[in-house]
């Protein structure tokens, strides 16, 4: 009995495996799809000309490679430009991690941690809008902000901020140092001389509490903390928060959907989701998803399938599906998407 499962498993799994496409796979004629091009309300204003001793009258002439060469080449330039509308929007949505010291400071006023009982009720209502303002646009919620004077001139303030925080239910502490100046730009016209307000940090700390996240992050904290870059940390933390509750929305989800099939967490790294067959457990299938910041404050995903197998069942696996399993895992997620191809492949394990 158990060695008619075993070979059911192999079939099966490799007939959900080898459903997917390939890369080489032509969806459909080359002739359909430039004349759906071309009648596309968004893409019809690009003109795409095909051969006219063909396509028209559904003869099986192709059309000529210049054309072709042609379309593709519009399509890669339009989309850079959308990559490059994409990046202006980026820069433009997180222009609002650009914290004042002000900002602190009244932020610190208002959960009545600076020792100041001198705002008025308008005072802490404009406050609060600007906090609320603040996490609607970042997700970034600030739960404590204490800022204390270290030295104070008529030219310069050195202040320690500390801030707590959380972003998608990750908590994070920073504690900075930072030198504020006044600089006079001149005008030879007095009174349009102005005054600028300038502040530098100098020292940075960065901590965050959960032992897993400090692992995937913990060289960007570390070049964050040397150049003393706070506002790419809270961006690239922002991101990578997302992705976090992303994962741990997924995971949850099998382990919900599949009780008997998928274990979270191995060894409490959570980036790891295993899963077998309920009954026979002589292959077990490791998805890794691995969640990284990169030095410009990006983050990138990367997915990976490992299988384990007894000797037993690899003197039976006669195909070598399970060494072929992760390269054909790579595909089912560029094709699918990873949420996709994992649940493909645990309904076909559980299934059989």
């Amino acid at each position: 009995m158990s060695s008619e499962v075993d070979i059911d498993a192999f079939s099966t799994v490799s007939r959900a495996i080898d459903d997917f496409p390939s890369e080489n796979d032509v969806p459909e004629p080359i002739e359909t799809y430039l004349k759906r091009v071309t009648e596309h309300p968004v893409l019809s204003s690009t003109r795409i000309e095909t051969s006219t001793a063909g396509n028209v009258n559904g003869n099986s002439s192709p059309p000529n490679r210049q054309t072709v060469g042609s379309c593709k080449a519009e399509i890669l330039r339009l989309e850079d430009e959308i990559a490059q509308l994409e990046d202006v929007l980026f820069q433009e949505e997180f222009k609002v991690l650009e914290i004042p010291t002000t900002t602190l400071e009244e932020i610190g006023e208002f959960y009545g941690i600076n020792e100041s009982d001198s705002a008025t009720a308008g005072e802490e209502e404009t406050i609060l809008k600007k906090v609320q303002l603040q996490e609607a646009f970042t997700g970034i919620r600030f739960d404590d902000v204490i800022s204390r004077v270290l030295e104070q001139t008529p030219e310069r303030t050195v202040r320690v901020q500390t801030i707590d925080g959380a972003c998608s239910d990750l908590e994070f502490k920073v504690k900075f140092e930072v030198i504020e100046t006044e600089v006079t730009e001149k005008s030879t016209i007095p009174a349009l001389a102005e005054q600028e307000h300038r502040a530098q940090i100098t020292k940075l700390e960065i901590s965050v509490d959960h032992v897993w996240v400090r692992n995937d992050i913990n060289a960007f904290i570390s070049q964050m903390t040397q150049s003393c870059s706070l506002q790419p940390f809270l961006r690239g933390f922002q991101q990578y928060s997302g992705k976090f509750s992303e994962r741990k929305k997924a995971y949850n989800h099998f382990a919900k959907t599949y009780p008997g099939c998928v274990t979270l967490y191995p060894n409490n790294d959570l980036s790891i989701l295993q899963f077998f067959h309920p009954v026979q457990r002589g292959i077990v299938y490791t998805v890794t998803w691995l969640i990284q910041i990169t030095p410009h404050s990006n983050v990138e995903e990367n997915f990976s399938l490992d299988v384990f197998a007894t000797e037993q069942m690899q003197r039976r696996d006669r195909r070598n599906i399970l060494d072929k399993a992760p390269e054909k895992f790579q595909k089912m997620i560029k094709l699918r998407g990873i949420e996709r191809a994992v649940d493909t492949l645990i309904q076909a394990v559980s299934s059989y």
